[in-house]
């Protein structure tokens, strides 16, 4: 297990807000647990500056759902580290197409 950072709070959906300490450098979908090990739920989305991002973490199902990332916050979070074959590097994210670069043609 390898720490990500702590519980910022719930979000506007029920989500949990995770505030990352060090840049994210996982795919979404990556499965975040607490201290001892238990699922809290999965990255749907990384928020914010690169340098230290928020994370979107959605549970997997939650009766009160707005209770849990209240209840959670200032509570360390891990990442359980994915099985990387050997000589690949870490997962990335995909890259989204935006609005090409550069000057402009006439």
């Amino acid at each position: 297990m390898e720490l990500v950072g702590r519980v910022h709070g719930p979000g506007p959906s029920g989500e949990i807000l995770v505030k990352a300490e060090r840049p994210w450098r996982y795919a979404d979908g990556v499965k975040i647990v607490d201290r001892r090990g238990r699922t809290l739920g999965r990255v749907e989305a990384v928020i914010g500056p690169a340098a230290a991002p928020y994370l979107v973490v959605r549970t997997p199902d939650s009766k009160d759902p707005k209770g849990v990332g209240a209840k959670l916050v200032g509570t360390e979070v891990y990442v359980e580290a994915p099985e990387v074959e050997e000589g690949t590097g870490p997962q990335a994210r995909p890259r989204k197409q935006g609005r090409p670069t550069g000057p402009r043609r006439p």
